[in-house]
């Protein structure tokens, strides 16, 4: 599900064998707007009381360390 809040896109999503995420995006025009837009990302996963929960990794890696895990 997709959402809008205060300029930024939220993606929640479900993924096979990792779980929920949620995605918080800002799309700027100007690289200048870049460190604008990651202090409102960062306000809005305080907002969420998410600041502590931030991956870094992507989907696949997560995915790959999960397998190697389980084996």
């Amino acid at each position: 599900a997709t959402y809008s809040a205060e300029s930024l896109n939220l993606d929640l999503s479900i993924v096979n064998n990792l779980g929920w995420f949620l995605e918080i995006e800002k799309l700027v025009e100007k690289s200048e707007d870049i460190g604008l837009a990651k202090k409102e990302i960062v306000d809005m996963l305080k907002k969420l009381n998410l600041e502590n929960h931030v991956e870094v990794k992507t989907y696949e890696q997560l995915i790959l360390e999960n397998k190697k895990n389980v084996l």
